[in-house]
């Protein structure tokens, strides 16, 4: 009989225990979790904790068709959607810069002018240096010249 009322004991105390651990966590929608990017550079780990969404109206390229996307991921790739394809690429980081090379995508064709957006996507994507991320919801690359690239972060994929 005592050794029923030890275990229920100790199973009581081990479910308490965990609901005060799982309480610990925040629901607060400002604090990021980025376990899975832990021990990243600082840089990475920002870029790759968001899904990022070009703003046309603060960039130097015309958008047409699709909605455009840039998604960094933790093994040094990025991908996302450009105006008719879907692409990945090559990445690798500075302490403020990113280098953005070998941009493969799918072969799907659309109309020319949206394909003519693509091809200055890609070519602003490869040409862009620097990094801005002085506001976290805001990411700004620029390059050589006028190459700007300009995103806010989407909950969207």
């Amino acid at each position: 009989m005592r050794s029923s009322a030890h275990r229920l004991l100790v199973l009581a105390a081990s479910v308490l225990l965990a609901l005060a651990v799982a309480s610990c966590g925040s629901d607060d929608p400002d604090v990021d979790s980025r376990a899975a990017t832990m021990g990243l550079p600082d840089l990475k780990v920002n870029l790759v904790a968001d899904a990022w969404l070009l703003d046309p109206e603060d960039s130097s390229i015309e958008v047409a068709g699709e909605r455009v996307t840039l998604d960094f991921h933790a093994d040094d790739a990025v991908s996302g959607t450009a105006p008719c394809n879907t692409y990945r690429a090559s990445v690798s980081y500075g302490d403020a810069t990113v280098t953005i090379s070998e941009v493969g995508s799918t072969l799907r064709g659309c109309d020319p002018d949206v394909m003519d957006a693509e091809a200055a996507y890609f070519d602003a994507l490869v040409a862009v240096r620097d990094v801005d991320l002085t506001d976290r919801d805001r990411l700004i690359l620029t390059g050589p010249g006028d190459v700007r690239l300009a995103f806010d972060t989407t909950d969207e994929p």
